[in-house]
């Protein structure tokens, strides 16, 4: 259930744009046996309507959904003008799956809430929705796991 990239290349942006329009929080660009592939990663807050009394996405969780959508619909109609902001993010030549569309490659991802605020049907809803639009849905409490994993472990 995480992304790997094994001991390849990697690529972090920070406050990514996307034309005039949008801003991803991070892009997390990696490299695996078949290529590259890409994570647009939303952050929202912690704390707030995460979920609601029925267990369904609350307000928090919608709006990272919604910036994701916006995301997957611009890079479909957009991605060609990409090209221009990697190469101004990293002033060289980047492998050719950074200048052509495949959605394949595209991945997504929204951090809300934290574990409790997780009841069994929005996690339901959280793996429906990796399989049908292949979104993943974290809380914060799964990134400091993932942490912990990786701390102090070899990174080459």
């Amino acid at each position: 259930s995480e992304y790997s990239f094994g001991h390849h290349d990697a690529y972090l942006f920070r406050e990514f744009q996307l034309g005039n329009s949008y801003q991803v929080d991070y892009l997390l660009v990696g490299k695996s046996s078949d290529g590259y592939n890409f994570i647009f990663i939303e952050f929202e807050n912690p704390y707030g309507r995460i979920s609601l009394a029925n267990e369904e996405f609350g307000d928090v969780i919608r709006k990272g959904l919604s910036q994701v959508s916006d995301w997957m619909l611009w890079t479909e109609e957009s991605y060609s003008s990409l090209s221009g902001s990697f190469e101004k993010e990293t002033n060289n030549q980047l492998p050719k799956e950074f200048y052509r569309l495949d959605t394949s490659r595209m991945n997504y991802a929204v951090v809300a809430g934290r574990r409790n605020d997780y009841k069994e049907k929005t996690n339901n809803l959280r793996r429906r929705l990796l399989r049908e639009k292949n979104v993943r849905l974290f809380h914060y409490d799964n990134l400091y796991d993932l942490s912990e994993k990786v701390v102090g472990r070899p990174s080459y």
